[in-house]
């Protein structure tokens, strides 16, 4: 039973950390021969085997014989009782971490879908070792945004005989895409880096050191997975901001208040710099 970041053996420890990396683990996301551990009772020391399919306890959530607390497995510390025994890591990483394993529009439809629907877990188990794959995976997203406004847009516009579309000064509709398309992608990976610079700075004047600038950037283009629901903006830009908290929580280990207080700052900053220029 490793830790899937860093290789650190997890058995007989009473936090669910990585000691050596500080990841966060549960230990029902392994697997262990039928009846080669015990899950522990962290208040009273109530020892329960593991003798399901998995070398779990079953139910997952029982109440301790001993001190009557209920106890989940998920958070219960492993001792092992043969020599020898190794835990095989059921989920390790995410759909994304696992890119040269399936093709590329797989494992990115699988990323957005858990980043939607499963945010937690899908940073819990992020190893966010590689910026330059989670920037290509946020501008690949914010593509999938972008093209899914322009056709709302354009179904209003078409709908409503509104004219809004023109192309740009100069250029032929062909061109103007082009250009645009590329000026809005390379302002989005630009958006990233310079919201994961704010968060940064919040978090070190908070007193916050684990979180480096590598990882805030990752967080952020992750985060950029529910970027088409702004086409609501007050259903968008709550979800997005709570989805960026949620990463720097789950796989940062940052605590919640500093957290929201990181990925709200940014925004407000933004939207003032905006009205300024605007009342200017």
């Amino acid at each position: 039973m490793n830790c899937t970041r860093c290789g650190y053996l997890l058995f007989g420890l009473r936090e669910n950390r990585c000691p050596e990396c500080g990841a966060a683990f549960q230990t029902t996301d392994y697997a262990f021969p039928s009846g080669a551990v015990q899950f522990v009772c962290k208040g009273c020391g109530q020892a329960y085997l593991g003798a399901d399919s998995f070398g779990l306890p079953f139910p997952r959530k029982f109440r301790c014989v001993q001190c009557h607390e209920v106890l989940d497995a998920a958070d219960m510390m492993v001792r092992p009782i043969r020599e020898g025994v190794t835990g095989e890591a059921l989920r390790y990483g995410t759909p994304w971490d696992h890119l040269g394993r399936s093709r590329f529009a797989a494992a990115f439809v699988s990323s957005l879908t858990q980043l939607s629907t499963e945010g937690a877990d899908f940073f819990r188990r992020a190893h966010l070792l590689d910026r330059g794959s989670a920037v290509t995976f946020g501008v690949w997203a914010a593509g999938v945004a972008g093209a899914f406004w322009l056709a709302v847009i354009a179904g209003v516009d078409a709908l409503y005989r509104l004219s809004w579309w023109r192309p740009l000064p100069g250029m032929s509709w062909w061109w103007s895409i082009i250009v645009g398309g590329a000026a809005y992608l390379i302002g989005a990976a630009l958006w990233m880096h310079l919201y994961a610079a704010v968060m940064w700075v919040v978090l070190r004047a908070s007193g916050e050191r684990r979180a480096d600038f590598d990882s805030l950037v990752q967080v952020v283009a992750f985060a950029t997975a529910v970027w088409p629901a702004m086409i609501l903006p007050l259903v968008g830009v709550p979800w997005y901001v709570m989805l960026v908290a949620t990463g720097l929580r789950s796989a940062l280990e940052v605590s919640r208040g500093r957290a929201m207080i990181a990925a709200v700052f940014p925004l407000l900053l933004a939207a003032n710099v905006v009205l300024a220029w605007l009342l200017l």
